[in-house]
């Protein structure tokens, strides 16, 4: 239930868009920025996005994981 609250708080936050600059699609995702504080979240730590741009991020930190971080 936490991440339920903390989600919609989010995506709220953003007005349900991805906060990819160049992508005007609804976000239906919250991505975590940062896995630092894990399950104790910041809100700066989570942005919103649409299923395609999440799956962008996701391949660009999986092929350089110590070198991109979305901010």
């Amino acid at each position: 239930p936490e991440w339920t609250n903390t989600r919609s708080r989010i995506l709220k936050r953003d007005n349900h868009c991805c906060q990819v600059e160049s992508c005007t699609s609804q976000a239906e995702c919250v991505h975590h920025i940062t896995y630092d504080r894990l399950g104790c979240e910041n809100d700066l730590d989570l942005i919103s996005l649409c299923t395609e741009c999440h799956s962008i991020v996701h391949l660009l930190q999986d092929k350089f994981p110590y070198q991109y971080r979305l901010t």
